[in-house]
């Protein structure tokens, strides 16, 4: 986050999207699974929180709908694969 500072313009605006957990708990599994590819993981206040410690000020936090990932990321790579 600050490497990227320098290259905003005055007043400029940066879009992050991030792994995040949406809740405190969740099922051993899946914490388990996420925690090994991304050890920094953390929750969204968390993340937001590091944002503001390197010196930016959040504008929105939103997560994306289900249907996001799966038209645009499931379904593709399934199709993908079928196609190989």
């Amino acid at each position: 986050m600050k490497h990227w500072k320098g290259f905003l313009k005055k007043d400029g605006y940066v879009a992050v999207t991030y792994e995040s957990w949406f809740t405190e708990e969740r099922p051993a599994e899946i914490e388990k699974w996420w925690v090994d590819a991304v050890p920094e993981i953390g929750t969204i206040g968390h993340n937001i929180s590091i944002m503001q410690k390197t010196g930016y000020i959040p504008v929105a936090a939103f997560t994306l709908p289900e249907s996001c990932w799966i038209d645009n990321y499931f379904i593709p790579q399934k199709q993908g694969k079928r196609n190989s």
